[in-house]
Order: structure tokens, then sequence, then C-alpha cells
């Protein structure tokens, strides 16, 4: 586990932090959270405002880089493991198109988020977030 501080924050699960060689781009493995222009992006990218304001230190998990370069990681702060949190609280959903060791729990935390309609799950025609790609083919994720 490696430990660093939060420098700043893109979105609702990328982050940047500053590490003892410089600054690296996190994004939350496991999870996928609402695109801007999608509902519930701004409240997803304030809540990890929330749970981990700037300069907070949190310990982080590297898994490995992904398309766009990005650090792929869990994210643990103040005894809590962020990803699974940002599910849990309905502001995003477990990404299904990479291995994840916490899917059962995940898969069950999003369960309980949807059934009780919450943030995300209480829109009627919620578009994943990488569907909502699909169709916007022209959004910059670099």
């Amino acid at each position: 586990m490696k430990e660093a501080k939060v420098s700043s924050h893109y979105d609702g699960d990328t982050l940047e932090i500053k590490t003892k060689i410089g600054f690296e781009k996190i994004r939350l493995a496991y999870i996928d959270t609402p695109e801007r222009g999608q509902p519930y992006y701004l409240q997803a990218k304030k809540r990890l405002t929330e749970l981990l304001p700037l300069n907070s230190v949190i310990n982080y998990k590297v898994l490995k880089k992904d398309i766009y370069h990005r650090t792929l990681a869990e994210i643990y702060h103040n005894n809590q493991f962020i990803n699974e949190l940002m599910i849990a609280e309905g502001l995003a959903l477990v990404y299904p198109f990479m291995h994840n060791p916490y899917k059962m729990k995940m898969l069950g935390s999003q369960t309980l988020a949807k059934e009780q309609k919450v943030n995300i799950w209480s829109q009627l025609n919620f578009i994943t977030p990488w569907d909502y790609r699909k169709q916007n083919k022209e959004l910059d994720y670099d």
C-alpha cells in the first residue's frame, strides 16, 4: 500500500495525487461514475471531493495503467474503501469490464442502492456511463 496526498479532482472516479516523486493521475478501479453531461455527474464529483479533500492523505493500491495512462487503484481514506463507498451511495456502478476481487460485495452494495432508489438509481431510464460514452464518442478522457 502506498501513501499520497490528493492534489485535484477530475470527476467522480478520477483524481490527481502528489507522491514523493511527483504527480499521478488515478482512476478508481472497479467503478464507473456518470460522465460530464449525465445526471449525477456533478454529485459524484462533489462527493469524491468531500470524501477525499484536497491535501488529504490517502492510501492506495496500484493495479495497472488503463488505456488513457491513468493508474487504476484501490483508494482508502479514514478506514474506508472509497471505491466501494461510491457504489453504496448510488453515485457509481460496478464496472463490469475488469477483473474485480470485490465484485460480489460491490454488486450487493449496488443492488441495495438500486432497491432504495439512491442517487443515480432514482432515474427511470438511467444510461450507464459506458453506454453513454459509446453514444457520445467525441468525449475526451485524456
